[in-house]
């Protein structure tokens, strides 16, 4: 799963999903490293 396709899910910027992610205070429920960017 990418950053964009989770922010077009939320209907969100996929940057305000990566500073979710990255103050995620549930690492174990959702993890991040399942969260990857575009190339």
């Amino acid at each position: 799963m990418t950053y964009k396709t989770m922010a077009d899910k939320f209907k969100v910027h996929p940057r305000k999903v990566a500073m979710v992610m990255k103050h995620n205070e549930f690492p174990d429920i959702y993890p991040c490293y399942k969260v990857i960017s575009h190339s």
